[in-house]
């Protein structure tokens, strides 16, 4: 994720940066499968290696309260 950053710095680009919002799944399918929603910059601290990256574009509040609910804080345990 942090070289999808610099790519759009590099193409002068900035829909794109550390406070872009973004979803990660990890692990889909399994018995452990994990989605988070955050910022890219707090998205970084994710240990396992994500097999999804999405960056929405404008959500609608409801969406975003769903990924919210729905999504595990970087470093939760559970």
């Amino acid at each position: 994720m942090s070289r999808l950053v610099v790519l759009f710095k590099e193409k002068n680009d900035d829909s794109v940066n550390e406070n872009t919002k973004a979803v990660v799944c990890v692990r889909l399918g399994s018995d452990n499968p994990k989605i988070y929603y955050d910022t890219i910059r707090n998205l970084l601290g994710i240990k396992e290696t994500p097999a999804a990256l999405i960056i929405p574009g404008n959500l609608h509040f409801m969406e975003e309260e769903c990924l919210k609910a729905f999504s595990l804080k970087v470093g939760s345990t559970v």
